[in-house]
Formats: structure tokens, C-alpha cells, sequence
């Protein structure tokens, strides 16, 4: 079996993260609304700007290696599957069902780690009651609503830069070499040596070999 690419989880946890922000947003807007009686919580929440700015981070880093991984397959033409974008590729092996639990995963863990850490900021002790208890009985389902969205878009994307793979690398390897000029090949030494030789030997004209008459033999015979 083969090692899943090393951004594979990187791409996946940038992705949790990030649905765990808008799920944190959404149900927040649901509580304001007091929507089935649902009430905000009596603490500031922090701790969301820093997992979006995580989020942000993890996602350059993934999008950054990448693009240096897009254009080395393209420039030299490459065009199979797993070399063009290798952490694309490990997710549409992983499969969806194992990418969305392991992306519900870390966006819960984000969740409860981060409501925690704000309330003890906050001098707060509702404990897991004040994120998922009464008055918050709508914060599982919109969670997993987003974290199943989230999922679904990052293996559907996947699948589609996959399938396009051989497409992609065509243009950008055809764009390429029109862009950058061919380099011309040196001539070797032996080649060299042979065009010195043949410019420095004088033409049969030059030695006078076509106006001398024929050989003693050939004239008597």
C-alpha cells in the first residue's frame, strides 16, 4: 500500500478547522435569532480568529507545496495522477466516508478545545453544557451539516484536478515551451576538431590538382 503524500492530513485539518469557524459563525447566528430557544453563551470567543488564522496558515502551506509540485510535473511534462497534486490524489484514494469522519473529527476536538479554552479565559464554568446542553441543542447538527459540506466539496475538488490531471500538465508543459527557448545543444570537442580540419585544408582548385595533366602511366596507356 502506498504512504498517503505527507499533506494529505494538512490539507484535511485546514479544512476541519475552517469548517469549524463557519459552524462556530453559523451557530452563533442561530442562537441570536433564539431559534428553538436556543441563547448565546455568557463569554467572548477568542479563540476563533486564532483557528481561522490557523486554518489560513495550513492552507498556504499545503496550496504552496502544492503549486511547486504543479509546476514541476508540468514543466517536464509529466502527467500522471499522483505526481501533479499528490495530496489530492491521497484523499481521493482515502475515500469520502474515511476524509469526512476524520474531517468531523478534528473539527469537534477544534470546537470543544477552543469553547473550553474561551471559558477559562473568561473565568466561565458551563463545561461541555454551555456548547452542546440545553439552550445550545442546535450546535451538533449545524457542525455536522458545515463538516459534511466541507468534506463533500474537498473530495469532490479533488476528484475533478485528479481526473483533469493530463489536460492541465498538457497546456501548462505546451505554455512552457513556448514561453522558455529551446537550449541549443554544445558541440563536442571531436566535432570542433573536425569542422577546424576540414575549414584549414585548402580546396582541390586552390592546390591546382584540376589543371595538371594526367599521370605518366595514363598518358603511355
Amino acid at each position: 500500500m502506498r504512504r498517503p503524500d505527507r499533506f494529505v492530513w494538512l490539507l484535511i485539518g485546514a479544512v476541519a478547522l475552517a469548517a469549524s469557524v463557519c459552524g462556530h459563525a453559523l451557530e452563533l447566528a442561530i442562537e441570536n435569532l433564539r431559534v428553538l430557544g436556543d441563547g448565546r453563551a455568557n463569554y467572548a470567543h477568542p479563540a476563533q480568529l486564532f483557528a481561522g488564522e490557523m486554518a489560513g496558515a495550513l492552507f498556504l502551506i499545503a496550496l504552496v507545496a502544492m503549486a511547486r509540485r504543479f509546476l514541476q510535473c508540468a514543466l517536464h511534462a509529466r502527467a500522471d495522477k499522483d505526481c501533479l497534486v499528490p495530496a489530492l490524489g491521497g484523499i481521493v484514494r482515502f475515500g469520502f466516508a474515511p476524509v469526512t469522519v476524520s474531517l468531523l473529527l478534528i473539527q469537534f476536538a477544534s470546537l470543544i478545545s477552543s469553547e473550553l479554552l474561551e471559558q477559562h479565559w473568561a473565568g466561565f464554568g458551563g463545561g461541555l453544557a454551555s456548547i452542546i446542553g440545553p439552550g445550545h441543542i442546535t450546535t451538533i447538527a449545524v457542525h455536522l451539516v458545515v463538516g459534511v459540506l466541507f468534506a463533500f466539496c474537498l473530495y469532490r475538488v479533488s476528484r475533478f484536478v485528479c481526473a483533469q490531471t493530463k489536460t492541465i500538465v498538457s497546456v501548462i508543459a505546451l505554455f512552457a515551451r513556448r514561453l522558455v527557448p529551446a537550449t541549443p545543444k554544445p558541440i563536442s570537442s571531436y566535432s570542433q576538431r573536425t569542422l577546424l580540419v576540414c575549414a584549414r585544408r585548402p580546396a582541390l582548385l586552390a592546390l591546382g590538382l584540376a589543371n595538371r595533366p594526367p599521370p605518366f602511366s595514363f598518358a603511355n596507356a
